[in-house]
């Protein structure tokens, strides 16, 4: 049997990335926090020993269950973009403490194209535009750093999200906190407050954010101290 992680007085928080991205998107929420003396796991999602086209959301899935499995608490989900659908699926199928969804997906159908490759190149093939288009709030050194480490992502993973995975809401037996971005054009805010419908969960919508700024912009502390709050209240 796995021996238990032991964690501190207080719940401990995972941090889910979105697509195409890894831990280091919460870093400036997993320093926040880490300050008020949570244990933090943002880890980064990988491919284990397959291809990158043969990668699904259920790896991921897996990936993050083994994580809760391993943890002496009910931890604290939180999960941004495909990340915060990922955070649905782990409050579904295993004791948490709380939901917290920033800019998710949603567990049903959303935009559909003719055609996703077999793997996006965004590692390669992602412009600094692009970058600036998902986050314009934030600083210009936080919009370097984040072009650069942009990784590749299995397009498997991205039909399966715009296909829609149901999420058997009876079984997430917590609270769950839903936050847009006002500024948000890939995740529309009116899809995050259908999402806070679903769920019969707590919403909050924050001015002036975008996408990944609402982990990166300079309103992410905010979004965080808001977060911090709907979890000891």
């Amino acid at each position: 049997m796995a021996q238990k992680i032991n964690t501190l007085k207080k719940p401990p928080i995972i941090f889910i990335h979105g697509a195409g991205g890894g831990g280091w998107e919460w870093a400036y929420w997993k320093k926040y926090f880490v300050f008020f003396g949570y244990s933090v796991y943002n880890p980064t999602l990988t491919v284990n020993n397959k291809q990158l086209a043969d990668v699904g959301i259920f790896d991921y899935v897996e990936q993050l269950q083994n994580l809760v499995d391993k943890l002496s608490q009910k931890p604290y989900i939180i999960g941004a973009s495909m990340g915060g659908f990922l955070a649905q699926k782990i409050g579904e199928i295993a004791p948490v403490a709380g939901i917290v969804l920033v800019n998710s997906v949603p567990p049903w159908p959303t935009k559909k194209y003719k055609y996703v490759p077999d793997v996006i190149r965004w590692s390669t093939e992602s412009t600094l535009q692009d970058t600036i288009a998902c986050m314009p709030e934030a600083d210009k050194k936080t919009i370097l750093l984040a072009h650069k480490k942009w990784r590749d992502e299995s397009g498997k993973v991205i039909k399966e999200l715009r296909s829609g995975l149901p999420i058997d809401r009876k079984k997430i037996q917590t609270k769950v906190l839903v936050i847009a971005g006002a500024n948000d054009v890939d995740i529309k805010p009116e899809v995050s407050r259908k999402i806070a419908l679903h769920y019969n969960a707590d919403y909050f919508q924050f001015s002036g954010v975008s996408h990944v700024g609402a982990l990166l912009g300079k309103r992410w502390k905010n979004i965080a101290a808001l977060v911090k709050t709907w979890i000891e209240s």
